[in-house]
This record gives C-alpha cells, structure tokens and sequence, in this order.
C-alpha cells in the first residue's frame, strides 16, 4: 500500500512565508484524483490553486478557510484509505491561543498583521472585510479615529491679509470692504517704511535692541524720512485709511508724528 502523502503549503512569495487560505474545495474523507483542486491560497501580491499529486482520500484537514497558513505547513494528507489515521498534528506557533478579539468571519489578515492588530488593541471588526489586510492596512486603520467631533477652534475663515501695502494693497482692500464677506486682518510689505505705516509702528521700535531696523534705538523717529526716500524712487505711496483704528490712534497720541 502507497504511504499516504502530504498535503504542504507552498512558498507562494519569497517576501511573505505565509499565505491565506482564501478557500477549501474539499472536505474530510473526499476521494481525489490527481490534479483535482484541493485548495486556493493567496498572498498580498500573488494567489495559487494548489491540485492533488496523487489519488486517494482527504484526511486529517487541519486548517479552515479564511485561516492564515505558514509554508510548509501539512493542510492534510492524501491517502488510500478513509479511516487512515494522520499522525498528532504537533502545535505550531501561529496556531497559539489567540489573544484578544476573534477574528471576525469573512476577514482575511495576515498573521503578522494579526499580531500587530492585538498589540496596538486595535477592534479586528474595523478591519475590511474582502481584501487581505497587511500590517501596512492595521496601521493606516489604527490612525484613523472615527465619529470625532470637529476640533474647535478661533480660527477665522474671513479673515485675510493682504500683501503690499501700496496702491496694489488699497485697491484690494477697496474691492473687499465693497463685497462686504472678509474682514482686512492686515498687510504685509516688503517695504519697511510703508509696512511700518500700515503695522503704526515708529521704525525704531522694530528689531531687536541691538540691532534696531531702519534707524537707532532711542533716537527721533525717522518714518517720515524714509518714506520720503522710497517715494523719490518711485514706491507706491502709503495708503491712508479714512477711519485709523483704535491702535493706530493711540499710537499718535502718544507723541508720534503722521507721516
């Protein structure tokens, strides 16, 4: 009588040692004959039919669909006789007691993405049901937090700050005080003198105490003078609000000259 033969699992993809075993076309005590399909596997890049080698009767099935199966691994073994007895099957690794969550019915995962998933106690049901799922998908799932409330926030999405300071920045701030929807948060120059205008600042008061811009600390103001000098060489010139703000009116009265 022909020893009966072993059913192993192939290496489907040098990368992953493991596939799943997406499904099982026979069952126990089914006779076979060669190249009859015993089982389907897949990989996250590759899937195979794995076909009988010989003829005989499926005994000692050790896995069920949906299982993931290292290769190697015996799935069963062909023999000539239905009452053969296979041999204990001796405990694999991966075959361990699952910790946490069952894995839900339908869900194709990895092993490795298994473990993963009860490490980071992440819910196996949040987990897509039909394609296999990697660890690369466990940790896409784990960052992904579902049915939060939006963040609150002062953010104002009105809120616009318009750049050049010069007849570019006055005619903006024209067309959008005439739609009437944002509101000028403020301007921003490349022009020091004419962003000092706009920001009410006297020139000596921007930088840093030893490095003070646009002129020396604790001497006179020169905004005037330097708005003189950019406006000799053709800069746009300051634009003036009708109605300054609170800000820049206590600026003046403070003792600060107008330009």
């Amino acid at each position: 009588m022909t020893d009966p033969l072993a059913i192993l699992i192939p290496l489907l993809n040098p990368n992953e040692p493991e596939a799943v075993l997406a499904a099982l076309h026979v069952t126990e005590g089914q006779q076979v004959l060669p190249g009859d399909l015993l089982c389907t596997l897949e990989t996250t890049k590759s899937a195979a039919d794995l076909p009988a080698e010989a003829s005989g009767y499926v005994v000692g099935l050790r896995y069920q669909q949906g299982q993931i199966l290292p290769a190697g691994a015996v799935l069963g073994y062909i023999a000539q006789s239905p009452t053969w007895q296979p041999p204990a099957a001796e405990p694999a690794a991966s075959q361990a007691p699952a910790q946490g969550s069952a894995i839900p019915d339908g869900l194709r995962i990895t092993e490795p993405a298994l473990a993963l998933a009860r490490q980071m106690g992440l819910e196996l049901s949040t987990l897509p049901i039909g394609p296999l799922v990697t660890e690369a998908a466990v940790r896409q799932a784990a960052t992904t937090t579902p049915n939060l409330a939006a963040p609150t926030s002062d953010f104002d999405p009105t809120a616009i700050i318009i750049y050049g300071a010069g007849g570019h920045g006055k005619t903006l701030l024209d067309l959008l005080t005439t739609l009437g929807v944002y509101r000028v948060a403020g301007f921003v120059d490349d022009g020091l003198a004419r962003g000092a205008a706009v920001m009410a600042r006297c020139m000596n008061s921007m930088g840093t105490p030893k490095n003070p811009l646009g002129g020396l600390r604790g001497s006179r103001c020169i905004l005037k003078e330097r708005m003189d000098y950019e406006a000799a060489k053709g800069a746009a010139p300051v634009p003036q609000l009708d109605r300054p703000d609170q800000e820049t009116h206590a600026y003046f009265q403070e003792g600060h000259e107008r330009a």
